[in-house]
């Protein structure tokens, strides 16, 4: 078995506004596979940097 070159176990992100805490998304998984090709998408302004 091939071992994956980045393997991500319950990724969560929350932003604090003010007095509330956002919850951007929980429980996220993913392994990148040598070979494999991965790009991150999204709307202009969606904090894909941060």
């Amino acid at each position: 078995m091939v071992q994956p070159l980045l393997k991500v176990t319950d990724l969560a992100k929350s932003y604090s506004v003010g007095q509330q805490t956002l919850q951007a998304f929980q429980h996220i998984n993913f392994d990148i596979q040598p070979g494999e090709c991965v790009a991150l998408v999204g709307s202009l302004g969606a904090a894909k940097a941060q």
